[in-house]
């Protein structure tokens, strides 16, 4: 009896010592390599679109190329869906890193705690959300129009590449 009550409470332990390691990425939207402009300029386009219950407030977001960037503020929400719906345009001395990328990123920040609801369950948000777009099999850089889906993660979710 004594060794089925022991077995009972390391399974009961387990199963809660596993439960955070149910985080999940939840996907909030797309960003889009465009291309580039003559001048050598790269333009992408970033669409945010949470679901129900997943809001932007109190995240910060940044945007990176080939590991160079820096965080911004949110432009006006849209009336209508897609919530945001905007440009990067990687011009000199914009502070980004000069293309053709090799790579890009979009990072969410997050406060300690932050929360979110989606598919039924609240969850806290990484402190930490990044989301990679990397070159397709065998290329050095990226390609016009490939794009890659932007997450923000939840406790405990290792990051992707796209």
């Amino acid at each position: 009896m004594k060794n089925c009550a022991r077995s009972l409470f390391c399974f009961i332990f387990l199963a809660v010592s596993v439960l955070p390691l149910l985080a999940e990425k939840v996907p909030v939207g797309v960003m889009t390599y465009e291309g580039e402009t003559p001048d050598g300029s790269s333009v992408f386009r970033i669409i945010l679109n949470p679901p129900a219950g997943v809001t932007f407030d109190g995240l910060t977001p940044a945007f990176f190329t080939n590991g160079t960037g820096h965080s911004f503020t949110f432009p006006d929400r849209q009336a209508s869906p897609p919530l945001y719906n905007f440009l990067f345009l990687t011009v000199p001395d914009s502070g980004f890193a000069s293309c053709p990328c090799k790579s890009a990123s979009f990072m969410f920040s997050a406060k300690a705690g932050t929360r979110v609801r989606f598919n039924g369950k609240n969850s806290v948000v990484d402190r930490t959300s990044v989301s990679i777009l990397d070159p397709l099999p065998n290329a050095q850089v990226l390609a016009p129009q490939q794009s890659g889906t932007i997450y923000l993660d939840t406790a405990g979710h290792k990051t992707e590449h796209n």
